[in-house]
């Protein structure tokens, strides 16, 4: 694969704030679990399953706010999988929110098969650095 991980979660990222769902689908397995770190952008912490579930948390997005924004810090690269952290920022009638956070991202075979939220860094780097399962 030409292209690494570190650059599909950019791309995925990038696919999010522009609300481009049929995008972010594109990276994301069709079995793809997400479960954000925080209730911040949709009120919910999920898990979303699926690409029915990508699409209930872009649809939850669109209607809680009106412009969701990542700013990340670091990117590590772990092989099969991928930690970010930074912090995510959201715009909505009643003003701005953030918080930092820290995600890992799991592939399999070039797609994205799990995204998993936490809210600090050294949660995130234990899972990223854990031996596979199974």
């Amino acid at each position: 694969m030409s292209e690494t991980y570190v650059e599909v979660v950019r791309r995925c990222l990038a696919a999010v704030e522009a609300n481009d769902v049929e995008g972010a689908l594109q990276m994301l397995d069709a079995n793809v679990v997400v479960t954000p770190s925080s209730e911040l952008v949709t009120g919910s912490t999920g898990p979303y399953r699926g690409h029915d579930g990508a699409r209930e948390w872009f649809e939850q997005a669109a209607m809680a706010v009106q412009e969701v924004h990542f700013e990340p810090y670091e990117f590590l690269d772990f092989g099969d999988r991928v930690y970010v952290s930074g912090r995510q920022s959201v715009s909505r009638d009643g003003g701005d929110a953030g918080e930092y956070g820290a995600s890992v991202w799991h592939f399999e075979q070039g797609f994205i098969v799990e995204v998993q939220g936490y809210t600090n860094r050294e949660d995130a780097l234990s899972a990223a650095r854990a031996p596979r399962a199974g």
